[in-house]
């Protein structure tokens, strides 16, 4: 890891000490999301500073029992006299566009995707991380900062969970470094493992049945796309959160390059979690086309104004010159 950005972290927490710091990730928060902002309420606590934790929505149901905290929502957050840290994205459209129109630069941003570009007066920006987590566990240990063993089960959790077991393109050698020195401070992966991979909801397992029953096949089988409507979730009982991870069943299939699981929501948009099978493919390239972004093996968007039908054809010409590299 670069040592500039340890030094940032290090500055990040030597100016926290009476400081107003609200930590924001960004909205449907997934594992890495989760661990980063909560293991940093607590190291910015240990550091002095008066912190609250934001998110639009609630911890979701399977990191709840490790998490033992609730976000406060950005919906109602007022953010005068408060410095926002954002964690596991860059940008405050992210977190949420009320928050957004309320503030102007950001105070601070740590985070890992390739897509996005900061504007914060203090960056722990590392595109090459395999999580969030993973850079706040290595600059918080290179600077001797207080971790809980509460926190560190928290990063280990997020590394876990955005590398998928360590298995994803972007684990790398200080991935597992990382890991060291949390189990070293009291994480328990055992322990992990039980929380993210043995408490299911059977909703979720129902609405995984119904992704898995719309699975269509593109490109001469090299991309795979599901969907799931509103009433899917009516049917199953499944909430929003529910769908992450579904979006890898379809990329396991043998001959599948990119996957995607594309989403009707409310609004009449439609939100498309990509996954690629090397970073070769670049996805997140096809989710800045329809304004969203993320890594090059893993990205997302939400398009507005969007159907399926509507949609289907350009997503499948974007598949198409990524396959050929052309994107």
């Amino acid at each position: 890891m670069d040592s500039q950005i340890a030094e940032n972290f290090r500055r990040l927490l030597s100016e926290a000490k009476g400081r107003n710091i609200a930590v924001a990730g960004h909205m449907r928060p997934d594992g890495d999301c989760v661990s980063s902002a909560l293991s940093m309420f607590e190291i910015l606590q240990a550091a002095g500073a008066n912190v609250k934790c934001l998110n639009k929505n609630e911890v979701p149901h399977l990191y709840k029992n490790l998490a033992q905290f609730e976000f406060e929502s950005t919906e109602t957050f007022d953010p005068k006299g408060w410095d926002i840290l954002l964690v596991d994205c860059s940008d405050l459209s992210r977190v949420s566009p009320a928050l957004k129109e309320k503030l102007g630069d950001v105070y601070a941003c740590i985070d890992h995707h390739e897509s996005g570009t900061s504007n914060a007066k203090i960056m722990c920006i590392d595109k090459s991380a395999g999580a969030t987590a993973e850079i706040i566990a290595l600059c918080a240990t290179e600077v001797g900062a207080k971790i809980s063993r509460r926190a560190a089960n928290l990063l280990f959790m997020g590394i876990a969970t955005d590398t998928r077991q360590f298995t994803t393109s972007s684990t790398r050698q200080e991935s597992f470094e990382a890991a060291r020195r949390l189990v070293r401070l009291g994480a328990d992966p055992n322990a992990v493992a039980q929380e993210l991979y043995q408490r299911e909801r059977a909703q979720k397992m129902a609405l995984l049945s119904v992704y898995l029953g719309t699975l269509k096949r593109l490109c001469q089988g090299r991309v795979c796309v599901g969907f799931l409507r509103r009433a899917d979730f009516e049917k199953t009982g499944a909430q929003k959160e529910d769908t992450d991870g579904l979006v890898d069943f379809a990329r396991s299939i043998d001959g599948v390059e990119i996957a995607a699981l594309l989403e009707e929501l409310e609004d009449g948009s439609v939100k498309g979690s990509l996954r690629g099978r090397t970073p070769e493919y670049s996805v997140n390239k096809i989710a800045e086309y329809f304004g969203g972004g993320g890594h090059l093996a893993a990205a997302g968007f939400t398009a507005k104004n969007q159907t399926f039908d509507t949609i289907l054809p350009k997503f499948e010409e974007l598949c198409r010159k990524s396959l050929d590299r052309d994107l």
